[in-house]
């Protein structure tokens, strides 16, 4: 189990536009961590987009993210899903910007 959460754990890592190796930082490769998506806030102006959870893809239409990630989210339209990006401050041609369609918090999760 111990080994499971140690990779889970450097599996959530990755998102960032640097990927630690064992000796040095280097840059993420375009499509290196396809799973990877990142939920973006859309807040009101004059606040910029910024990144909120990160989230693996399950597949074409499901994310996996935390649950204390989305539970207080009350507008669909104030959150997207970014895939495909290797660098997190910057979008490029193979970035997809998603609408979420639906939230569902499993009904076990408590604060």
């Amino acid at each position: 189990m111990k080994i499971i959460f140690k990779t889970l754990i450097a599996l959530l890592l990755v998102q960032v536009s640097y990927v630690n190796s064992w000796d040095h930082l280097r840059h993420a490769s375009p499509g290196q961590f396809p799973h990877q998506a990142v939920l973006v806030w859309i807040g009101a102006l004059p606040f910029p987009p910024f990144h909120l959870c990160g989230g693996a893809i399950l597949n074409e239409f499901w994310i996996l993210s935390s649950a204390y990630c989305v539970v207080d989210i009350l507008h669909l339209n104030n959150v997207r899903i970014k895939v495909g990006s290797h660098n997190i401050s910057l979008d490029d041609e193979h970035v997809r910007n998603v609408e979420v369609a639906k939230i569902i918090v499993h009904e076990k999760y408590t604060r």
